[in-house]
């Protein structure tokens, strides 16, 4: 009876945590039934805020439930440091490759160009 139980919770945790994808898509649908192609700056904001209050509401879940024992230990300040460099170290490649390309004629790389289909930035 205890493996249905869980698997029960594990399912409710799943459709909570399609809330904020819901919340996005309901958003982004209304705004193009107005008219808009872009979300306002407000409205992305507010999105953020639902989507990571989803998150930590299924991490306060999965350690309530016991499903889930987090240990901060690892976050020092070295480790912080390294994960803050490599995604800044990211950020500038990328950056840097989308420059290059341009400057070789290429207007935008297949994925900028698949993201602008995606979120009708047109």
């Amino acid at each position: 009876m205890g493996y249905v139980k869980k698997f029960f919770v594990l399912v409710g945790l799943f459709l909570v945590s399609q809330m904020g994808m819901f919340i996005f898509s309901f958003a982004k649908g209304a705004s193009l039934a107005m008219g808009n192609v872009q979300l306002s700056l407000f409205a992305a904001i507010v999105l953020m805020v639902v989507i990571i209050g989803n998150i930590w509401l299924l991490v306060f879940l999965g350690e309530k439930l016991g499903f889930l024992n987090l240990k901060f230990d690892f976050f020092t300040k070295k480790n912080v440091g390294i994960i803050l460099g490599g995604f800044v170290l990211a950020r500038v490649i990328a950056i840097g490759g989308t420059l290059l390309l341009n400057t070789q004629g290429s207007e935008s790389t297949a994925n900028d160009a698949a993201i602008v289909i995606a979120f009708g930035m047109v």
